[in-house]
This record gives C-alpha cells, sequence and structure tokens, in this order.
C-alpha cells in the first residue's frame, strides 16, 4: 500500500494525535492523559512507499481494513477508541 504524507497527516489529526518534530515526526495517540502508543513518518513529501504504510499501520494496531478506513475517512476518533478497547490495548471501563 501506497500513501501520500498527507493522508497520513490527516489520519494523525483525525485520532487527535500529539505531534512531535524531531528526526522524523513522531506521533503519539494519547487517552485520557495516558500515551497509549506512537508511531513516527518521515518529514519527507509525496509519498509514503515499501514497508512503512504497513510499519505505521501495525504501530496503530490496526488491520488492512481498518487501516484503509482510517486514511479514507469513515474511521474517526470514537471508533479508533472502539477499536482499541475491544483488543484490550485501552481500557473498557470509563471513570465515574
Amino acid at each position: 500500500m501506497s500513501l501520500k504524507v498527507a493522508d497520513v497527516d490527516r489520519a494523525f489529526g483525525k485520532l487527535q494525535m500529539e505531534i512531535r518534530e524531531s528526526g522524523d515526526k513522531l506521533a503519539f495517540f494519547v487517552y485520557k492523559g495516558k500515551r497509549i502508543l506512537s508511531t513516527r513518518r518521515s518529514h519527507g513529501k509525496g509519498k509514503i512507499e515499501g514497508n512503512i504504510p504497513h510499519k505505521i499501520r501495525t504501530q496503530l494496531k490496526l488491520n488492512e481494513s481498518e487501516f484503509r478506513e482510517l486514511v479514507q475517512c469513515p474511521l474517526d476518533y470514537d471508533g479508533y477508541v472502539a477499536i482499541l478497547k475491544k483488543r484490550k490495548i485501552i481500557s473498557g471501563e470509563d471513570p465515574a
């Protein structure tokens, strides 16, 4: 799968990921004040090819169809949180 840098950045934005500029663009998914997972992409422009889209997808804990939905827009923040809860990556309990 080949991705455009803009698609990845838009996905990071939809997931409300915290971004830190470093040697790469680092993205952290934070849920209720706790850093849950992270991924990165290079600062380049244009397309992200090779094994990098697969690495981003696996670091986000998504299967191929879920990642495609994230990039193509049907999957939003709440849907992503539901996936992570289902996979027990984050607690399914909401504090009172």
